[in-house]
């Protein structure tokens, strides 16, 4: 047996708060390392490479200074040392004083340049300074120490021309001059090359810095791309996912302890998503009550079942179940009872099903069965059958046994008959006239009762507009002493003549009245009719009798009840003594606090409260001392059972000690025989009713025979 139920579930989780993440575990701190990761290398490379760069052009301009001072001063020196050459030579050759004086003029520039020459510090440049000042010092030896008159008479001696000498020894320094301009050239291009090599350098040490840069940058990115971006793009793809419905999409993360916990939360999100949406399917195609199938899930099956089977031999059975009875066990043992038998019933049935079958609960206290594969309608009454034998052993509620029986219709599928909701409509109708029938049986649905479904629907259209058309009456039945045979009372019952169908019995419009609410406008009316007939009775000179008007639970609850009583009161002038309420147990204890309430203040006003059918319920006598009730009348089933052979009057002699007892008059109901009459008044109950004194009488009549002089009625 499929019944797909849901099972409730319950889940208590503690969860601790997560440990607040150390700076370099947060993600505050990893997106800062980061960064200074990133930076620093590139600062100080960049720091480095612009201090090497900077001093390698400080080298650079420093050297190109220096070449260029030393340049100018050795040109200067070698024009002076042309210039001194000259002029010692004009000196020699002519003796005058005025050469002499240049000469000593570029001997004081060459000599001060000589001694200006304390850069060159290399070996070389020393030794080739040197071979500059001391040729040049014999220069000028030599022309100091020359003397016209003394030296022209030798000057033709060979080796002892000072002109001569002079000349060599300036070549001499101007050699050395150029050995030092030589030796400084290959200063200059050492330390051109040694200033080249350090550029390079540099320049290498840039390129090393940028790819060292570059690599910790793509490391960077590598590890934020795995501890950040793919995370976030996990969560994106997760957000997507479970915006479109997919929430068995879950994520993981391997990242800082904040996106951790994201992750972490998302699928704690995603999991109690995923857990509500499967309790609201259960719910949504499953009874909370018995776990059983739910309309929409039956429904739904057998669709699937019709459109399976079309075209083949079998057939598809609906089977709709009523409980019988279930409502006197809702209102007299309370709803939780009531759904105890409710659970218990499902289990019981389900056993008498096989796998393929399928039980579902329809609402309140009924059921659906879908049979598959049904070969004839043997098959479907054998199952309604195992159903309801089910049922004929008591259910245990509050430690009292409790009979119930099961009403049950049954729809089979045709080749015309391919709608779900067409053949669950024509087993409801089945069961429906199981139920006129006298219930506790089964029943196929035949043809012609959608002719009879169609006259319910009209009867209950006109019964809605007979009160405007004046198609009710009101007939009492006299209640009498059964002592004396004097009228007491008089019941009011409402009966309706309807247009072309003559007198409607109660039972053919009285519970589709319940059922479709118009009890509610038909008890108003009648309570009116009957407080003003009941006045008019004292009015034509009749003896003063009471007149009782049953009250459906409808009408109980209606909060508008009180005053439409009190509305009927003062519109007929009625004494409210005269005036007795008759409720069932059931319509009573179906809200006991807001009923109780609104009848206590009811009878304060002088109205009696008469509890009908007592006996009928489960709790009866328990509910004695609290409802506020004046009369009981005994239910017809104590009544009848006074005239069989094996009946035992135990419990109808207690109902009437007990209300004695109580202080609360008694009426029994349906005596139909003399025998009934006496038993009754041997156990010393006072008024009854029924057909052995008279039956319902039209206004007419009953206030005829309340007109005579002793109003009684033989019986």
């Amino acid at each position: 047996m499929r019944s797909d139920g849901a099972e409730g579930r319950t889940e208590a989780s503690a969860r601790r708060d997560p440990p607040r993440p150390r700076f370099a575990g947060s993600l505050r701190g990893r997106l800062l390392l980061a960064a200074l990761a990133a930076v620093a290398p590139l600062v100080i490379g960049a720091g480095l490479w612009i201090l090497l760069l900077t001093r390698s052009t400080g080298d650079y301009e420093n050297l190109a200074k220096e070449v260029a001072r030393e340049s100018g001063e050795s040109v200067t020196l070698l024009r002076d040392l042309s210039a001194a050459e000259r002029d010692g030579g004009r000196y020699m050759e002519s003796g005058r004083s005025v050469d002499l004086a240049a000469f000593r003029s570029s001997a004081a520039r060459i000599d001060s340049s000589l001694t200006e020459l304390d850069t060159y510090d290399e070996p070389a440049e020393v030794l080739a300074l040197a071979s500059i000042a001391r040729p040049w010092q014999l220069a000028k030896d030599q022309v100091q120490a020359y003397r016209p008159r003394r030296d022209r008479a030798t000057i033709d001696t060979p080796g002892t021309d000072r002109e001569d000498q002079f000349e060599a020894d300036v070549d001499l320094a101007a050699a050395g001059l150029e050995r030092l301009m030589a030796s400084s050239q290959e200063e200059v291009a050492h330390d051109l090359e040694a200033t080249d090599r350090a550029v390079r350098l540099n320049w290498l040490l840039g390129l090393c810095g940028g790819a060292v840069a570059v690599f910790l940058a793509a490391l960077l990115a590598g590890r934020v791309s795995k501890s950040l971006v793919r995370p976030l793009e996990q969560l994106t793809r997760a957000a997507r996912a479970l915006a479109a419905g997919r929430l068995d999409h879950r994520v993981e993360i391997h990242s800082t302890a904040e996106l951790n916990e994201v992750g972490g939360t998302f699928n704690a999100m995603a999991e109690a998503l995923e857990g509500q949406r499967e309790e609201l399917e259960r719910h949504a195609f499953a009874d909370s009550l018995t776990g059983l199938a739910n309309r929409t899930l039956f429904e739904d099956r057998t669709r699937d079942a019709l459109e399976r089977l079309a075209g083949r031999p079998e057939r598809v059975a609906v089977l709709v179940l009523d409980l019988d009875g279930f409502k006197l066990v809702n209102d007299g043992l309370g709803h939780t009872c009531g759904d105890a038998l409710l659970r218990h019933a499902a289990e019981r049935m389900g056993s008498m099903l096989r796998p393929s079958d399928t039980l579902a609960r329809l609402g309140s206290d009924e059921f659906a069965v879908l049979l598959e594969n049904v070969r004839g309608l043997d098959d479907a009454l054998g199952t309604a059958e195992r159903l309801r034998q089910v049922f004929r052993d008591p259910f245990i509620l509050k430690g009292s046994e409790v009979l119930v029986t099961a009403s049950i219709g049954i729809a089979l599928s045709t080749e015309s008959t391919r709608d779900e909701a067409e053949l669950l409509r024509r087993a409801d109708l089945a069961m429906y006239r199981v139920k006129e029938r006298g219930r506790n049986g089964c029943e196929f649905f035949d043809p012609a009762m959608d002719d009879q479904a169609a006259d319910r629907l009209d009867k209950v259209n006109a019964l809605r507009r007979a009160i405007e058309r004046d198609e009710l009456v009101v007939h009492y039945q006299p209640i009498v002493d059964l002592d004396s045979g004097a009228v007491r009372a008089a019941e009011a019952l409402v009966r309706w003549n309807r247009p072309g169908r003559g007198l409607v019995a109660p039972l053919d419009f009285i519970p589709l009245a319940e059922e479709t609410g118009v009890i509610v406008a038909i008890g108003e009316w009648v309570l009116n009719e009957a407080c003003a007939e009941a006045q008019g009775w004292g009015g034509s000179g009749a003896q003063r009798v009471s007149v009782t008007v049953n009250v459906s639970a409808r009408q109980l609850r209606d909060p508008r009840f009180e005053s439409i009583v009190a509305d009927a009161l003062e519109a007929s002038g009625l004494d409210p003594a005269a005036l007795i309420l008759e409720v069932t147990e059931s319509s009573v204890l179906q809200d006991a606090t807001a009923t109780v309430a609104k009848l206590d203040r009811i009878s304060a006003t002088g109205v009696r409260i008469a509890l009908d059918d007592f006996g009928e319920g489960y709790s009866s006598l328990g509910h004695l001392r609290v409802l506020p009730i004046d009369i009981i009348k005994i239910a017809r089933p104590f009544v009848r059972e006074l005239t069989e052979d094996d009946h035992d009057p135990a419990l109808l002699r207690g109902i009437i000690e007990l209300s004695r007892s109580l202080g609360l008059r008694l009426v029994a109901e349906g005596i139909e025989y003399a025998e009934q009459r006496a038993i009754l008044q041997a156990f010393d109950c006072s008024l009854g009713q029924g057909f052995l004194f008279a039956r319902p009488l039209e206004a007419v009549q009953l206030r005829a025979m309340l007109q005579q002089p002793s109003a009684r009625v033989s019986g």
